[in-house]
């Protein structure tokens, strides 16, 4: 059973969930009807109250709606660590993101200082493409960390949900990772987990830079060093394994700038192509391929600006780091002069590398800018499988065809499946607009507009 209207509202008044200015209004609800849970559902229809907190009152368990000086809004993820929440300053009315590790997590030493790590670090940097921090505090014993709301996509979900970007969107993403990581080396800060999922884009096309909670101090003071040790072993993994540097995994205590350049060269890869550089079905499978496995081209040969961007990627992801490039700085004006080639000027489809366009959404929609469900590796596999089974529908045509005229029944008129089956096998026809003779797939989604072959 829900609590009584006279205890939901004393939550919501305590809590300051509501301007005092609508204390009258909450008088007009409860006339409306005697069921909290009608009055609590006429609340989140008005926009007064979010679901979660509607769902939180009527349980009483509004205490978790506040921390300190924050009212929480929504929850925005969940991990195996901790949640992220949307949530608004009472007194600037101002929304932010909360990110916050779970009471069991928080027993964790290691844990624990990853999450110190990250509130140290990103209290340091000040950054257009890296989330800026706005405060840090405790809540029932467990710290919280206040940063900017970004309202967009991270661009692995921007990824699987619509295909592989276009190059220019994608150099221009590049562009501001890079610009990002320069300044955070400046300030001798090693991100070491640079990957789609820690690049925010949002609606205006800005990048930035999230989760500095693997990131380690390259001035290798005693202190540090010894604060190390007791956080990363020399037989521990700090990383994605996908896009992972080699020396990553044999020395994670002493990766410097050219670890974070290999792993935005593997999300440059990403972007472009759907997929990672290195694919395993396990991380151990990801990590073994990388020395054994010829690195990748970056695009087909005939492809436009494919000769520069190849030899880009090929520095960017060498397996020594002492043949990477060597700065972020110099990355990013790498990156800044492709972008800026004259064969991308007023091109917008390019090549199979270049397979979908970025058309910021006008949707005020809270985290994506897609309605979509369906991933596009799925729509993929969809269209993979629907294929094979319309050349098999033709197949049997054209055979059930050649039954038919070798048995000489072609002088009785064909049957109406018959004809069908004519006009299905005549579908093959070249189409003289494309220039592989194939008539290219159109599909479609609220922002982006992928045509394949």
């Amino acid at each position: 059973m829900g609590q009584s209207w006279k205890a939901i509202v004393d939550d919501m008044q305590r809590l300051e969930l509501l301007p005092p200015s609508d204390s009258r209004y909450l008088s007009k609800i409860a006339a409306t009807s005697d069921d909290p849970a009608v009055c609590l559902r006429q609340l989140v229809r008005d926009e007064k109250l979010t679901k979660l907190q509607a769902r939180m009152l009527h349980e009483g368990k509004a205490s978790r709606l506040r921390m300190g000086n924050y009212v929480v809004l929504k929850q925005l993820g969940k991990g195996g660590m901790g949640r992220v929440f949307k949530a608004r300053h009472v007194r600037m009315n101002r929304v932010v993101a909360i990110k916050t590790i779970s009471k069991e997590a928080a027993t964790q030493t290691k844990t624990n200082k990853r999450f110190d790590n990250e509130i140290h670090f990103i209290a340091q940097l000040s950054h257009p493409n890296i989330v800026q921090a706005f405060d840090a505090d405790f809540h029932d014993g467990v710290p919280y960390l206040v940063i900017e709301y970004v309202e967009g996509l991270d661009l692995q979900k921007l990824v699987s949900q619509s295909g592989p970007i276009s190059i220019p969107t994608a150099l221009g993403y590049m562009t501001q990772a890079a610009l990002a990581l320069a300044y955070a080396h400046k300030n001798g800060i090693i991100h070491r987990d640079v990957k789609p999922g820690n690049l925010m884009v949002n609606k205006d096309g800005t990048v930035k830079l999230l989760d500095l909670g693997l990131a380690r101090v390259a001035r290798a003071l005693d202190d540090e060093t010894t604060a190390e040790e007791h956080l990363t072993s020399e037989h521990t993994l700090i990383g994605s394994a996908a896009f992972m540097a080699p020396e990553q995994v044999t020395s994670p205590r002493t990766v410097g700038p050219p670890a974070d350049v290999y792993s935005l060269g593997c999300t440059f890869y990403y972007l472009l192509r759907g997929k990672v550089p290195y694919p395993g079905r396990t991380s151990f499978e990801q990590i073994l391929a990388q020395p054994q496995v010829p690195i990748p081209r970056l695009c087909d040969s005939e492809l436009v600006l494919a000769a520069p961007m190849n030899a880009l990627f090929q520095r960017m992801v060498a397996r020594s780091p002492e043949k990477r490039v060597q700065s972020m700085a110099e990355l990013a004006a790498e990156f800044k002069r492709l972008s800026e080639s004259p064969e991308l000027q007023n091109v917008r489809k390019l090549d199979p590398c270049e397979t979908a366009v970025f058309e910021p959404s006008s949707s005020d929609s809270d985290v994506s800018f897609s309605n979509s469900s369906e991933s596009w590796h799925g729509r993929k596999q969809v269209i993979m499988w629907s294929g094979a089974l319309i050349a098999a529908c033709v197949m049997l045509a054209l055979a059930g065809s050649a039954a038919y005229y070798g048995m000489g029944l072609h002088r009785v008129r064909p049957s109406r499946v018959a004809e069908d089956h004519y006009s299905e096998a005549g579908k093959g026809a070249p189409h003289e607009s494309s220039p592989t003779g194939k008539v290219p797939r159109v599909h479609e989604s609220r922002i982006f507009r992928v045509d394949s072959e």
